[in-house]
């Protein structure tokens, strides 16, 4: 029942158009219908079916022949438009629902959908060739999807022997080759590189790359901060063996337990010291205060050492 509702059996999503034409024109010709798409006398709406000049059939009148061949081919011609219409996606459909006969449609489809650019297909195509892995699949639809991608690129780019041609394909692999290893910040470059009706050379696509990083750079784009995160790490991305202590007493930072002034009072500096009380917690130029919690563990550390713990 499927095949019979739907015999074009690849839907037209907007981004299957290669694959979906191919389909759509074997099922046309296997039913004797796409010369409804190549013949120019399809390309407009069809007028109403009936003889002119000629009085309207009455009674037991035959109708002239001409009249039901023209008929049978507006017959034929919706039936082209129902398959076509059957293949595509509703989001699709909506856009092109109102076109009156299959070639309409089918002209419509293509200069939509078919007439993307080429380069931007080519890199496309170059693209998932060169990320398509196993990874565990079965070979078969490993196989498929590279022959499909291969026979699309084929199809764009069809084998020649013409030098000319030969050249102008390497100049281009050339460029889609060092446009694959950019970083993904320069996705909008690629793109208006693809976006142009012809390929710039590999000279010319270097200039502008290193014209876009240098812009970067002066003006703190993406590989600016980059830079400068590698020079300057923060805290947080140094090593570990590296990172500011943590004292496990008074839970401040830039000392360990061993050098906490708290617990080893011995060990401050001079300068922190009350010339005139030796050894107070205060001194007249440089004021130090406690916490409760802190000045309670002085206190205990205080009576620990007295006692020889």
């Amino acid at each position: 029942m499927e095949a019979m509702s739907k015999p074009i059996p690849i839907t037209l999503n907007g981004e299957n158009y290669f694959f979906w034409s191919k389909a759509a024109k074997a099922t046309l010709s296997s039913k004797g219908l796409w010369s409804h798409i190549t013949d120019r006398e399809f390309s407009s709406p069809p007028s109403q079916i009936e003889a002119e000049g000629e009085a309207p059939v009455t009674g037991t009148q035959q109708r002239p022949s001409h009249t039901e061949e023209k008929a049978k081919r507006h017959q034929d011609d919706q039936l082209a438009l129902v398959l076509l219409q059957g293949s595509l996606d509703p989001t699709v459909l909506q856009s092109f629902i109102s076109m009156e006969s299959a070639k309409t449609l089918w002209d419509a489809l293509k200069e939509v959908y078919g007439n993307l650019s080429n380069i931007s297909r080519i890199y496309e195509i170059k693209k998932k060739l060169s990320q398509l892995q196993q990874q565990g699949q079965p070979f078969t639809k490993i196989q498929g999807t590279y022959t499909a991608l291969w026979n699309e690129l084929e199809e764009i780019r069809p084998p020649t022997v013409d030098a000319k041609v030969c050249l102008e394909r390497t100049e281009e692999d050339k460029v889609f080759g060092l446009l694959l290893t950019l970083d993904p910040s320069f996705n909008d470059l690629v793109y208006h590189v693809l976006r142009q009706s012809k390929l710039p050379s590999f000279s010319e696509v270097c200039m502008m790359i290193n014209t876009e990083e240098g812009g970067r750079n002066l003006f703190g784009g993406p590989l600016a901060m980059a830079n400068y995160t590698t020079k300057n790490p923060p805290i947080f991305s140094t090593p570990k063996d590296k990172r500011v202590p943590t004292c496990a007493h008074c839970k401040k930072l830039g000392h360990s337990k061993e050098r906490c002034w708290i617990l080893n009072p011995h060990l401050k500096p001079n300068r922190y010291r009350d010339p005139q009380s030796k050894g107070a917690a205060m001194s007249a130029g440089n004021t130090i205060s406690f916490t409760q919690e802190e000045f309670k563990q002085f206190v205990l550390s205080m009576k620990d050492k007295e006692s020889g713990y």
